[in-house]
C-alpha cells in the first residue's frame, strides 16, 4: 500500500516537530513550502530543520 504524502505550509517550530515525529514512524513521503526559506536567517534554520526530519 502507497503511503500518502504530507505536506505543511510553513516549516516553524511545530512543523518540524510533527514531521520528525512522523518520520520516525516511517512517514517518508514529507513535503514543506515555507515563504522565509530563501531568508538569510531564517532559511537557514529551514533548511537545516528540514534535513533533519527528512522533509522535502
Amino acid at each position: 500500500m502507497k503511503q500518502p504524502s504530507i505536506g505543511f505550509i510553513g516549516f516553524g517550530e511545530a512543523a518540524f516537530h510533527i514531521a520528525n515525529g512522523l518520520a520516525s514512524k516511517g512517514a517518508s513521503a514529507i513535503f514543506a513550502f515555507d515563504v522565509m526559506s530563501a531568508d538569510p536567517v531564517v532559511g537557514a534554520i529551514i533548511k537545516e530543520r528540514a534535513d533533519l526530519a527528512t522533509v522535502t
